[in-house]
Order: C-alpha cells, then sequence, then structure tokens
C-alpha cells in the first residue's frame, strides 16, 4: 500500500490551497486544527476535494472537529462527477454511510460518536 495524499495544512496559506488541494469552495486555512494547528475550515456549503487516478481499495483518513450537530457530509468519494459514497455527520452525533450522496443508507453507529 502506498501513501498517495496527506496534509496536515501546515505548510501553506489559503491563498495557496489549490496548490495541494484539486479544487475548494469557500474553505480557509488557519489555526483551526485539534491543537490549535494549521487546518481547513470549510462553511456548511463549503469543500475541498482532491482528484485521483482511478482505484479500486483505498483507506481514508481524518481529524474532524464541529460546534454543533448538524447534518453534514465529511467526506464524500465520487468517479467523475458521480458520489459513489458519502460519509455523513447525523444530527444525533452519529456517523453514516451512503452510497451516493444521501439516498441509500449503508450502515450508521449504534450511538453518537460526535459532540460538539
Amino acid at each position: 500500500m502506498t501513501i498517495l495524499f496527506l496534509d496536515g495544512a501546515d505548510s501553506y496559506n489559503t491563498t495557496a490551497i489549490n496548490r495541494k488541494w484539486t479544487s475548494s469552495l469557500n474553505a480557509t486555512i488557519g489555526a483551526f486544527g485539534r491543537r490549535n494547528t494549521q487546518g481547513v475550515r470549510a462553511t456548511t456549503s463549503g469543500y475541498v476535494a482532491k482528484g485521483f487516478t482511478s482505484i479500486s481499495t483505498f483507506v481514508i483518513g481524518c481529524a474532524f472537529r464541529t460546534n454543533s450537530l448538524v447534518q453534514t457530509t465529511i467526506i464524500r468519494m465520487l468517479d467523475g462527477a458521480t458520489a459513489q459514497c458519502s460519509l455523513v455527520l447525523q444530527t444525533n452525533g452519529r456517523l453514516a454511510v451512503y452510497r451516493g450522496t444521501t439516498t441509500t443508507l449503508l450502515g450508521e453507529t449504534t450511538t453518537s460518536v460526535i459532540s460538539p
């Protein structure tokens, strides 16, 4: 297994965000990390995206922090422009995985795993 992409957001600022990410919208770099280190902050309608060549199996990891429990997509995997699966924070603090966007639920944690 090979690491294809890793980002701690400590080596650049908001003006350089698209040098590391394929695209972004309403995202900023600042002291948003868990220990006041650099991190990416996206508004409710914001995102950062990274494109890869076709890969059949891969592992994704991230740190996530929220100030409120609102339904929001944490990670969405796309094939071209088509959503394949999404990791979503639910309003009850549970994490859910959907096929596509939020249409077909594949699974959900049985208890709340995130609190603001």
